[in-house]
């Protein structure tokens, strides 16, 4: 399903999961490796690399950010949509309790968007 809302609904709520700006060094030092591994052949064709890896691992980074967002009828999370109708009871939570629901108190067949960077968890129930 389209990440646009449907129209004539109102968003309610709309949230884009960027990268926090630790995640950032990743890009950059694979790109490092990459300019270093190509570097005993030619400088040049390591700075090369290094260049076209750390701007696709960018273009990456951004294309792949999820939304959620919340409109009068729907809830969509990512690329999943769900009615509203058919949501129930809703709880956030954070720190070691939002630890215990990505693992231990983790339903086998519960949609889950997660992010290394975002210590939250929202649990949405399905009715």
């Amino acid at each position: 399903m389209s990440n646009s809302s449907p129209a004539g609904s109102n968003v309610q709520y709309s949230e884009k999961l960027w990268p926090s700006a630790s995640t950032w060094i990743w890009p950059i030092i694979i790109s490092i490796t990459a300019g270093i591994a190509l570097a005993p052949i030619s400088s040049i064709l390591g700075w090369i690399a290094a260049g076209v890896v750390l701007l696709s691992l960018i273009a990456v980074f951004l294309l792949r950010t999820p939304t959620i967002e919340v409109t009068d009828e729907l809830v969509t999370v990512g690329r999943a949509s769900i009615e509203r109708k058919y949501i129930g009871e809703v709880v956030g939570y954070r720190g070691d309790e939002a630890f215990k629901q990505r693992g231990q108190k983790l339903h086998g067949l519960a949609y889950m968007l997660l992010r290394g960077w975002i210590d939250g968890v929202v649990r949405m129930e399905v009715t």
